[in-house]
């Protein structure tokens, strides 16, 4: 009866008053969380049903509620939470991957800047952030099988926001000028030229915001510590000298 119904989202309660998507509910609660492989002698898989039920339903943003009280975003987002920071690809046998379904909300949404919460308080720009905080100061390129690249998706918000020297603080506390002042702090001093593949250039970045604003004699502080005026003197000094 699981196999052929709850598969379409239909109630199913017997004349005893027993609910399967209850009992199914109670045992994805229990168990699917583990990873433990769950096989009935009737053959069904429950992180199979998860898996259908979520590729089904979690892209559309619909909140599933049964009765007694699972929501199947909340189950996304705990698996998230827990596991897509660590890279792991995690795919179950029915062929879902959770990285590509992060990587489906954060291509159809973050660019819109509409912020993501569910019921459990998950805010995926902030997962976002999170990813980038950690691994795009490394240089590390991550090319999901969706196609998504995180070091793409700082390019997009660098070359779209920190020209316009809009401060973006988002509730994980991030700052978009702030990772640039990284780059730049830990960088550009060296000379290296960086061209991500979204083809920003860092000292053309650093140029633009020196020729706009350092002539002023606006000292420019963000709080990683960087001085514009100071990066001036430095690209005269090694740079500009006559021959």
């Amino acid at each position: 009866m699981l196999r052929e119904k709850c598969e379409t989202g239909r109630r199913i309660e017997l004349n005893s008053g027993i609910d399967l998507h209850w009992d199914l509910d109670y045992m994805l609660r229990k168990k699917c969380l583990t990873g433990r492989k769950i096989f009935l002698n009737s053959g069904i898989h429950f992180q199979q049903l998860l898996d259908y039920m979520l590729r089904e339903r979690c892209g559309t943003g619909w909140k599933i509620e049964s009765n007694s009280g699972i929501d199947l975003h909340q189950e996304l987002d705990y698996m998230l939470r827990e596991r897509c920071g660590t890279g792991l690809r995690i795919e179950s046998n029915s062929g879902i991957d959770l990285h590509q379904e992060l990587d489906y909300m954060l291509r159809e949404r973050c660019w819109t800047g509409l912020r993501i919460d569910s019921n459990r308080g998950i805010d995926l720009h902030r997962e976002l952030e999170n990813m980038l905080r950690e691994i795009c100061l490394t240089g590390w390129r991550i090319d999901s099988n969706s196609g998504i690249d995180m070091h793409r998706e700082l390019d997009y918000m660098l070359h779209e926001r920190c020209l316009t020297g809009w401060r973006n603080d988002s509730n994980s506390g991030i700052d978009l000028h702030q990772e640039l002042d990284y780059m730049l702090r830990e960088r550009c001093g060296t000379g290296w030229r960086i061209f991500l593949n979204s083809g920003i250039h860092l000292y053309r970045k650093l140029d633009f915001m020196l020729r706009e604003r350092c002539r002023t004699g606006w000292r420019i502080e963000s709080n990683s510590g960087i001085n514009f005026q100071q990066e001036l003197d430095y690209m005269r000094r090694e740079r500009c000298r006559p021959g």
